[in-house]
């Protein structure tokens, strides 16, 4: 439990430090709720407008995604404010190396990928 509060952690950390990755958590969580409601409405059969549903449906959903592949691109390959990256290439050697620090590393892509799932 505490090696996935220590991801998390560092997850949120290394968004923070990141302007790219800042930007693209900011896209990500104020698209989302629009996106989330939208959809629900167009599945009621609420909205019956094929132009804003082309609008939501094709333009915003690609600034979704845009906004989560920055996140990806500020956390993992730019580097941030300090200097460096999330991760360095010497600590993903270690991570696949050790047994134990390869659970930790599968422990990271369970989260990341829930949270790109939600």
């Amino acid at each position: 439990m505490k090696t996935t509060r220590r991801i998390i952690r560092g997850f949120l950390i290394g968004i923070a430090n990141s302007r790219i990755a800042l930007s693209g958590a900011i896209i990500t969580a104020s698209l989302f709720p629009c996106l989330l409601v939208y959809s629900i409405l167009d599945g009621l059969g609420s909205i019956h407008l094929p132009k804003v549903s082309f609008l939501v449906y094709g333009a915003l959903t690609w600034i979704f995604l845009a906004g989560h592949l920055m996140m990806f691109l500020g956390l993992f390959i730019l580097r941030n404010r300090k200097g460096k990256t999330l991760f360095s290439s010497e600590e993903f050697r270690s991570f696949f190396a050790e047994p134990e620090q390869f659970s930790n590393i599968r422990k990271l892509a369970l989260v990341v990928t829930c949270l790109a799932l939600f």
